[in-house]
């Protein structure tokens, strides 16, 4: 621990002192207890994906893809108001980025030559097409140009939103791969993990002056396993310029947990310590111990995000 040398006052607060928590050594000492974790080894296996036993058709005999209404210019309008409260709207002509049929038509193909065709037909009114026999680019851009006479689309060019419309209606048809890598996880044999081998914790001063608090019992001065400890929580204490949630006394016999104070870094945490030393909860309970920010007790647990399955 960084010894203070000022009290730890208002005026001096700035100090980076420390309060250290250790695992206790006396009466409630009775308090420790074990608990088991379990360690995983990890291994990687290919699975087959559950599809790609079946051949998946895509029917686009309708050569038809739903597209939206575009215009290559729109005209927003804009309000200005000057100093003698007059409004003046002022319309401008923007030009929409557009994009060329054939370079649409030149991408799929692109697309469909470096992509997974794995267990997909592409049905179109000339026959099936698969990896190995890819239909014409002509035969793309019928069906993109038939869509656009459907919304009575003229000229050569697409705007940016239908363009976006044709390349997910095509991408549909390029599958994952059949297989994928999926982790596989081994439970190891339980490990014992004692509260008396707890590694000490800190907590700085300063941190109490914003959302942290420190319990303690009225005996912490014997409790206390460091004489600089003591010091800087007696001080914390006496200081009226700390917020009253800073540090909570609670009574030693309700106070069941083997370490000499318990640090706790926000409201929720601070609640469910307040609610564990409450009597009624305290008579049900034999013994309990705040776990560290890191390590001490693990628990493996997995997630699923947009991007993937991940484990923690």
């Amino acid at each position: 621990m960084d010894r203070p040398n000022q009290a730890v006052s208002g005026r001096n607060s700035g100090i980076r002192v420390k309060i250290n928590r250790f695992a206790i050594e006396g009466d409630r000492a009775e308090h420790h207890f074990t608990v088991y974790n379990i360690a995983y080894d990890r291994t990687q296996e290919e699975v087959v994906n559950s599809e790609s036993a079946e051949t998946k058709i895509f029917d686009y005999t309708k050569e038809e893809i739903t597209l939206a209404g575009q215009l290559d210019i729109y005209r927003p309008t804009t309000t200005f108001t000057n100093l003698n409260a007059t409004d003046r709207d002022v319309a401008y002509l923007i030009e929409k980025e557009m994009f060329t049929v054939k370079s649409i038509v030149d991408k799929i193909y692109e697309e469909f030559a470096l992509r997974e065709w794995e267990g997909v037909t592409l049905k179109l009114k000339e026959g099936d097409y698969t990896k190995n026999n890819l239909p014409p680019k002509e035969t793309i851009e019928r069906i993109i140009r038939n869509s656009m006479a459907k919304r009575a689309i003229e000229g050569d060019e697409l705007d940016k939103h239908n363009r976006q419309v044709v390349f997910s209606a095509f991408n549909t048809l390029l599958r994952k791969k059949s297989k994928t890598l999926q982790t596989k996880r081994t439970a190891q044999k339980p490990v014992a993990i004692s509260t008396i081998g707890r590694e000490r914790e800190t907590l700085s001063v300063s941190n109490l002056r914003r959302d942290s608090s420190v319990f303690y019992t009225p005996d912490f001065a014997d409790e206390l396993g460091d004489d600089d400890a003591k010091t800087v929580l007696n001080e914390v204490i006496a200081d009226q310029s700390f917020l009253k949630s800073s540090t909570k006394e609670v009574n030693t016999a309700l106070f069941k947990t083997p370490v000499d104070l318990v640090f706790t870094t926000a409201e929720p945490e601070r609640k469910f310590v307040e609610l564990l030393t409450k009597r009624d909860n305290a008579k049900l309970l034999t013994a309990w111990v705040k776990s560290k920010n890191q390590r001490f007790y693990e628990i493996e647990y997995s997630i699923t995000t947009d991007a993937g399955k991940h484990s923690r």
